[in-house]
């Protein structure tokens, strides 16, 4: 994030998300797209982030660090490496990690009826 801090336990930070790609026909931005819904309550996408594109629609500045890696490197044990620093340094997981797939689909997430026997719980 740019301009504002996200409270994570143990202290204050600014990234969001961390992740990798080894798209190299595609633009370089396009996974990161992919991430963000077509519109603040509707968007299919099994790779949108519903916190991602909130923060997006709701004129939230991101601002998106790219990392060039040459061919021999190990991308996803980077991504971990990566994401056990965020977990050791703030006590937890960037706050749109984790939130891809067919449960969390922008659509699905806003067309969710929260059941009254939980209503209480969060």
């Amino acid at each position: 994030m740019v301009s504002e801090n996200i409270n994570y336990p143990k202290e204050k930070g600014n990234i969001v998300y961390i992740g990798e790609s080894c798209k190299e026909k595609e633009p370089t931005g396009k996974r990161f797209s992919e991430h963000i819904s077509t519109r603040i309550d509707k968007g299919g996408n099994l790779n949108s982030i519903f916190s991602l594109s909130h923060y997006y629609w709701n004129n939230k500045k991101l601002k998106l660090d790219i990392y060039l890696l040459n061919k021999k490197e190990n991308r996803k044990k980077i991504e971990i490496d990566l994401l056990k620093q965020h977990v050791k340094k703030y006590a937890s997981l960037p706050i749109g990690q984790g939130t891809t797939g067919k449960n969390y689909t922008v659509t699905n997430i806003e067309e969710f009826q929260i059941n009254s026997d939980y209503k209480d719980i969060i």
